[in-house]
């Protein structure tokens, strides 16, 4: 890693207990171990939402965006007489923060706009507003752990 990309990597504080979230962030934009290219493109969307959003700090929009999209209860298949049932499940804070951050990528991914970072300041900005691919599809598993809670009992067997 060169010497200036290590600079702004120690003014993100992106090894901070706190910021665990957005350094899982980061480490999600990592493709092929090409960690220089992802702290730019980190350093690239911080300065956007702190265009689109001139009061707040950057990083406590991204922390809020991220914090939004984790899932509350996870989804586990249990076959019963052949049959496969989706039970609700306890998630813990880690799971959960990987299961949001898959479903705001991929859903990163199927966007229009032309340049990476640009889908991303727009995914978080419709999180932001509630409208969001990936708020959607948390929604969605969420609807379906509450539908299923009453097939609970096969958990117990």
């Amino acid at each position: 890693m060169s010497l200036k990309l290590n600079r702004k990597m120690n003014l993100l504080n992106l090894h901070d207990e706190k910021s665990s979230l957005l350094s899982g962030f980061v480490g999600s934009l990592t493709k092929c171990g090409n960690r220089d290219k992802a702290i730019v493109l980190y350093i690239k969307i911080l300065k956007r939402l702190k265009r689109i959003y001139p009061n707040q700090e950057p990083h406590l929009v991204l922390q809020i965006a991220l914090e939004r999209i984790k899932p509350l209860v996870s989804l586990r298949v249990k076959k019963v007489a052949g049959i496969s049932y989706h039970l609700p499940s306890a998630i813990g804070d880690v799971r959960a923060s990987k299961m949001g951050l898959n479903w705001f990528f991929n859903s990163v991914y199927t966007r229009g706009e032309y340049t990476f970072y640009n889908k991303i300041v727009s995914e978080i900005s419709d999180i932001l507003n509630n409208k969001g691919i990936t708020l959607q599809r948390k929604q969605a598993h969420e609807r379906l752990a509450l539908d299923n809670r009453s097939f609970l009992h096969f958990l117990m067997k």
